[in-house]
C-alpha cells in the first residue's frame, strides 16, 4: 500500500510552501514535492518543514530520506542534511538539471 503524507503551510489562507513525500521502498521515504512560493523564501520556513518531516519519519520508523533537488534547491537540501550521491543528471523534459540526494535519519 502506498503511503503519502503531504504538510503545507499557509499564510493568509494561501498555500506558501508544501512538502509531501511517499514510502519508496521500506523504512525509505521518498521526498515528492518541496516547493515554496517564491516571496517566501529565505526564512527557514523550508528548513523547518524538512525538520517536521525528518521528525515523524523517525518516528515512524524510517532510517532515510531519497529526493531530487533542481540546481537552485540544492543549497536548501544540504542545510537539512541532504548529501548528493551521484552526478548531476540532465532531466530533458524539464531542461533542467537534477541532483539525487539522500538523507539520513
Amino acid at each position: 500500500m502506498l503511503k503519502i503524507m503531504i504538510f503545507v503551510a499557509l499564510l493568509k489562507g494561501t498555500i506558501n510552501r508544501i512538502l509531501s513525500y511517499y514510502e519508496e521502498y521500506s523504512q525509505v521515504a521518498y521526498l515528492a514535492t518541496f516547493a515554496v512560493k517564491s516571496s517566501r523564501k529565505r526564512n527557514n520556513i523550508g528548513q523547518k518543514l524538512v525538520e517536521i518531516l525528518r521528525q515523524v519519519l523517525e518516528s515512524k520508523g524510517y532510517n532515510g530520506t531519497r529526493g531530487v533537488a533542481r540546481e537552485e534547491g540544492v543549497l536548501l537540501y544540504k542545510k537539512c542534511k541532504f548529501e548528493i550521491v551521484s552526478d548531476p543528471v540532465m532531466n530533458a523534459s524539464l531542461e533542467m538539471i537534477d541532483f539525487k540526494m539522500v538523507c539520513r535519519i
